[in-house]
């Protein structure tokens, strides 16, 4: 995610999140907010999402929000210990590598842009 971040971006995301992971299965997760550049999310947002159904119900994949700011990374941790019994897997980090890491990669991934199918 690029730019700025409010709470009804966040909500989008976590809803196209769920949309996506419906036609595919992968076998981990990583959000990347390292490019936020201003956070406008308040903390009945990031509750209200860790109340929520989660976009991936397999508690055993590892999700890794890369939170790249120290006020990033205090609301994703309270949404991660919000969720921690029912998504035990998911993990806050500052750094790309640090997400890598978890995930057991040595180096970065490349990723390539899809397409998504139209609704």
């Amino acid at each position: 995610m690029l730019g700025p971040i409010t709470d009804e971006l966040l909500k989008r995301f976590y809803k196209d999140m769920r949309e996506c992971l419906e036609l595919v299965s992968p076998c981990a997760g990583v959000a990347d907010f390292s490019l936020v550049s201003q956070v406008k999310v308040t903390r009945e947002t990031v509750l209200q999402l860790a109340e929520s159904t989660p976009p991936n119900s397999d508690p055993r994949r590892p999700r890794v929000v890369i939170a790249g700011s120290p006020l990033l990374f205090g609301l994703a941790r309270m949404f991660e210990m919000a969720v921690q019994e029912k998504r035990p897997n998911i993990h806050v980090v500052l750094t790309e590598q640090e997400a890598w890491t978890i995930l057991g990669l040595h180096e970065a991934p490349e990723f390539t842009t899809s397409v998504r199918p139209p609704t």
